[in-house]
């Protein structure tokens, strides 16, 4: 007769180890994706945020075993209301569990700002991701194109009302050589 703790144990034994045996996401779980590959790299930007001009470098490169896309993406000028340029780091992943991509922010805005995740799907050469902040979201979309081998970036705030706000469109290509 076997002990009641002896199954206890093998069922968590069990429990344990089929999750580790399934799982698809950890460190061996590389992320390999051909359209953020393009932005490997320096980049000049240009364009309207918040419906101003702005200027802007983006610096993009493989992180973490190559689990993410790390962003860094500064500006020349202020951003409206502070004295200090925009800057912001943006970790992109992907979740291979829910298939879907996965975004980080963080920036010069401080906490509050960075609060959110947003998570994303990819449809051809372009990549949406949503960020939820209580009954308001932002839309950022990436958009490769091939042809002219050039990034455009858009983002906009929708409300509950429906009401899309944007906020900015941005056209990114390669960084002159110094």
């Amino acid at each position: 007769m076997t002990s009641p703790l002896i199954v206890i144990l093998m069922l968590v034994t069990a429990t344990i180890a089929a999750p580790q045996s399934q799982r698809v996401d950890g460190p061996k779980a590389t992320f390999h994706d051909d359209v953020l590959d393009r932005l490997v790299g320096k980049w000049d930007v240009t364009g309207i945020v918040h419906g101003s001009p702005s200027t802007q470098t983006i610096d993009a490169e493989w992180v973490l075993n190559h689990q993410f896309l790390r962003v860094y993406e500064k500006s020349l000028e202020n951003v409206a209301g502070t004295n200090v340029p925009y800057e912001g780091l943006y970790f992109v992943g992907y979740d291979h569990t829910d298939k879907r991509y996965v975004a980080h922010v963080l920036n010069v805005l401080g906490g509050r700002e960075s609060e959110s995740v947003g998570y994303g799907q990819r449809s051809g050469n372009e990549i949406k991701f949503v960020f939820q902040n209580g009954n308001v979201s932002i839309i950022t979309e990436f958009i490769w194109t091939p042809e002219s081998k050039t990034w455009r970036i858009v983002s906009w705030r929708d409300d509950a009302t429906g009401t899309a706000q944007p906020i900015l469109d941005l056209k990114a290509i390669p960084a002159k050589s110094p």
